[in-house]
């Protein structure tokens, strides 16, 4: 009798072991599963975060009597941003993110925005109208035809520099803002903000523009001076109702 309880106490110190060996090969198990998809995770999200946009430049077009070529700088339209915390809507607006500037002479270049997360809508030469050239070869001007220029003196560009609406898109429902840049690309300014349409350009003689625009439901016209690119006066213009 007295072996029997010997030999249950035996099996019971036995089992207990076993449980016990059983319990410890487990927990090892489940951590290192835990550990290995802590560290997947965490390599998913640190590749993500190190993907970057891949940009292409488009065709260069001739400044008018200046050293300078001017090219936009394109998104990928495969690619998108990881960095700005937004995407692009390059289906309804392009996806024209900053412009590229060349030097002639010496070969050298630069970018018109350190950056690559505004959204630029369109840029129009300034300068000093060939209006020699019109009467020699009339053409009646547009988007696509310009005037003639004898001399680029400035750029103005249209520009959406935020996501003004939260929509996390930058689009043409978003705020634009007018800017202006010297031809070589240098001093790029931001003149005139809080856009909603911009309505038409006016220029006066060489020295002057004026920009028609609406803003939070009013209407206004600005005049900008194209050698200092400054704005010179805004004014409300009348109430249309």
């Amino acid at each position: 009798m007295r072996e029997s309880a010997n030999i249950l106490i035996l099996w019971l110190i036995f089992g207990f072991l076993i449980l016990i060996t059983t319990g410890i090969t487990g927990y090892i198990i489940f951590h290192k599963m835990l550990s290995s998809n802590q560290v997947s995770s965490i390599g998913s999200l640190a590749v993500e975060n190190k993907s970057k946009e891949k940009f292409l430049l488009g065709s260069f077009t001739n400044l008018q009597d200046t050293s300078y070529l001017i090219a936009p700088i394109y998104l990928d339209a495969k690619s998108r941003s990881y960095d700005s915390g937004y995407d692009y809507d390059t289906k309804n607006t392009g996806n024209n993110r900053n412009f590229l500037f060349v030097n002639v002479n010496d070969k050298s270049s630069r970018r018109l925005v350190e950056s690559n997360n505004f959204l630029f809508l369109r840029y129009e030469k300034l300068g000093e109208k060939a209006t020699n050239n019109l009467k020699q070869n009339p053409v009646s001007p547009s988007e696509n035809n310009p005037e003639p220029l004898n001399k680029v003196e400035a750029l103005w560009y249209e520009v959406i520099t935020n996501d003004s609406n939260n929509n996390k898109y930058l689009d043409y429902n978003d705020k634009k803002v007018i800017a202006f840049s010297h031809p070589s690309g240098a001093n790029y300014n931001e003149v005139i903000k809080e856009i909603d349409t911009i309505l038409g350009t006016y220029q006066k003689e060489n020295k002057n523009i004026l920009f028609f625009y609406s803003s939070n439901g009013k209407n206004f016209v600005a005049e900008v001076n194209i050698s200092n690119r400054q704005v010179i006066d805004t004014k409300e213009l009348t109430d249309l109702q």
